[in-house]
C-alpha cells in the first residue's frame, strides 16, 4: 500500500492477525499492548498485575517527560485482561476508525475501571501529531459516538492540528459507527465537554 496506516483502521486489521495467532494457542491472562519504540522497566508488567483489582482490568504506567492531560492509560504500554476481551470481542480490535480506545470504552461500559500509574514511568520515543494523524482521529472521534461540543473543545487543544481534525469529524462517508459503545461515548463527552466548557467560560471571565 502506497499511504501509511498510521491512524487508520487497516492497522487494526493488520494488528488481528497478530491477536489471532495468540489466540489460537488459547486466550492468555493479559495482553500487552506495544504501539511504539518503547523501553519498559523490569517490573512494569508485574508491578501492573499486582495493581488489579477485580474492577480494574485494563492499566498502563506513564511516558517520562510527558505531560499527560488525560487520566487514560496510554495506547503503547497497555495490560488489558485478555479473557475479558474475548469474552467482549473475541480478543481483537474493531476493524473501524478509532479502534485504538474502543477497548477503554467497552472495558467501562461493561462495569469495569482503566487506570494509569504515573509513578510506574517508561521511556518511549516521542510521537509527533501531524495534519493526516489528526484527520483520521477526528474519524474515530466520531466513530466512537464523540459529540460535537467535545470534538470542538479537542480541536482548540491541538493547536495547528485542529482544523484537520474536525475536518475528519466531519468525513463520515467511509467511517462505520461502533454501535456497541456509541451512546455510551456519547452520554460520557456529553458531560465531560459541559464540566470543561464550564471550566473555559470561568477562565474567560476571570480576564
Amino acid at each position: 500500500h502506497k499511504e501509511g496506516y498510521v491512524g487508520r483502521w487497516e492497522l487494526g486489521r493488520s494488528i488481528n492477525y497478530g491477536l489471532r495467532e495468540i489466540r489460537r494457542g488459547g486466550v492468555p491472562d493479559w495482553i500487552l499492548q506495544m504501539g511504539a519504540d518503547h523501553v519498559l522497566p523490569d517490573n512494569y508488567v508485574s508491578e501492573l498485575i499486582s495493581r488489579m483489582t477485580d474492577k480494574i482490568r485494563i492499566s498502563s504506567g506513564t511516558f517520562k517527560d510527558v505531560k499527560l492531560n488525560v487520566d487514560t492509560p496510554i495506547g503503547s504500554g497497555k495490560l488489558i485482561d485478555a479473557k475479558l476481551w474475548d469474552l467482549f470481542n473475541g480478543m481483537v480490535y474493531p476493524e473501524k476508525y478509532g479502534y485504538e480506545s474502543w477497548i477503554d470504552y467497552r472495558f467501562r461500559k461493561e462495569g469495569y475501571k482503566i487506570a494509569r500509574y504515573d509513578d510506574l514511568v517508561t521511556d518511549c520515543r516521542p510521537v509527533r501529531m501531524n495534519k493526516t494523524k489528526a484527520y483520521y482521529w477526528g474519524k474515530g472521534t466520531y466513530a466512537k459516538g464523540g459529540v460535537l461540543p467535545f470534538a470542538i473543545i479537542k480541536a482548540f487543544s491541538m493547536k495547528g492540528n485542529g482544523l484537520s481534525y474536525l475536518r475528519g469529524y466531519f468525513a463520515r462517508k467511509d467511517v462505520e459507527k461502533h454501535d456497541d459503545v456509541f451512546e455510551f461515548v456519547g452520554s460520557m463527552q456529553w458531560d465531560k465537554a459541559k464540566k470543561q466548557g464550564l471550566s473555559i467560560l470561568n477562565k474567560w471571565l476571570k480576564i
